[in-house]
């Protein structure tokens, strides 16, 4: 069986206010069930108008071993490698270096890690540092602007005007703000407005492999999803729970204790029950929300969820005869019009019909280069 390689890599002030029952604010929002089963088959010709292929530049200082994080923003692409201290890299629509951002060091102003990244309308580049507890804002020319604490152990964000999305980590929390909360939306000081969703009490290993869960966002709402949960939060740009949408596996839907310990995962594969997750970032594009779906016995979909019909489109993909410019791998949102899909070496090679891509693709990939696959949504 063939691998979807560095695809399946999931891309993460002390508060003056004690937590109370008022800010907690669970799941206050119905659930909206979309069956799996009535699930339609994804046409890629109905969904993408065309593409285009953007080089990235092998140069030495624009290298990386994998993405753990791609975002498209005024006209440029940025990505970090969280194996590596390189920083936030930049590059420009063709795909040129700029400019790596983001100093590491034991100074004052330094970063110790990279967990999460934003790109800001005006250029400003902002870093979460989880070990810090920090958020270190950039300007657009990578010169350092400020150094803000934050009040939890947050593995990710996203900041809406005034208003910041953190997904909280399970370990190392203030328990005078979080009981065991997910996500918390925060003001411009980072008083907590409300906290929503629980762990368990005890899971030790809640944050082995995917942390607090993930945060994207379009021009209107925040996404929140932690995977392998079957369950998506829709948030207004303000922090209000607008949605909650659930992709029903039914019998087939992966046990609440795998969910919290994705290590107790290979204890379910031997199982002749096949159980089914959400397997990477949900990412909203136009008015749909992009995927991957995973199964137990190795079988995996692309989907697209229409966010006003609610139907649900999937493409199960086959590992012996697969073109990756015929799926749809989200990765970034650029300018809500254009799904990004990064390529690889190693799934290039994987591709079932190399010589479709152009010529200069094919020999940029040989050379082991990385390239961005944009494919422009229909309207």
């Amino acid at each position: 069986m063939k691998s979807l390689g560095p695809f399946l890599s999931p891309f993460l002030f002390l508060s003056l206010f004690a937590c109370n029952n008022s800010l907690d604010k669970g799941a206050q929002s119905a659930l909206r069930t979309i069956p799996f089963r009535q699930a339609q088959a994804m046409v890629h010709a109905e969904l993408v108008e065309n593409q285009e292929f953007v080089l990235l530049s092998t140069a030495e200082n624009a290298l990386f071993s994998r993405v753990d994080k791609l975002l498209a923003s005024n006209d440029r692409f940025y990505l970090f490698d969280h194996l590596d201290d390189a920083g936030v890299l930049v590059f420009d629509r063709e795909g040129n270096f700029i400019q790596s951002i983001g100093e590491f060091g034991e100074g004052p102003n330094q970063l110790k890690t990279i967990d999460d990244f934003q790109v800001l309308e005006n250029g400003d580049v902002l870093i979460l540092d989880k070990i810090q507890k920090r958020i270190i804002t950039y300007n657009s020319t990578g010169k350092f602007k400020a150094a803000t604490s934050i009040p939890v152990n947050s593995g990710g964000f996203v900041k809406q005007e005034d208003t910041w999305f953190l997904a909280i980590n399970f370990d190392h929390q203030n328990p005078d703000l979080i009981h065991n909360q997910k996500i918390g939306v925060f003001n411009s000081t980072f008083d907590p407005d409300s906290l929503y969703f629980h762990y368990p009490s005890n899971v030790p290993n809640a944050n082995v492999y995917y942390h607090a869960g993930i945060l994207s966002q379009s021009q209107t709402s925040v996404v929140y999803h932690r995977p392998p949960n079957d369950t998506i939060a829709i948030f207004s740009s303000t922090g209000k729970l607008a949605n909650q949408l659930v992709i029903d596996f039914e019998t087939n839907r992966l046990p609440a204790e795998v969910v919290f310990d994705f290590q107790l995962l290979d204890d379910f594969q031997p199982q002749d029950q096949v159980f089914r997750y959400l397997l990477t970032p949900v990412l909203p594009v136009s008015d749909y929300l992009f995927g991957m779906i995973s199964g137990t016995d190795r079988t995996f979909w692309t989907f697209a969820l229409h966010s006003k019909s609610m139907s649900l489109l999937v493409h199960k993909i086959d590992f012996d005869d697969f073109h990756l410019p015929k799926l749809i791998l989200p990765s970034a949102n650029l300018d809500n019009k254009a799904i990004v899909s990064l390529i690889d070496p190693v799934t290039f090679r994987q591709d079932s019909n190399p010589e479709a891509y152009p010529k200069e693709v094919q020999n940029h990939l040989k050379k082991e280069g990385t390239v961005l696959l944009l494919q422009f949504l229909k309207r």
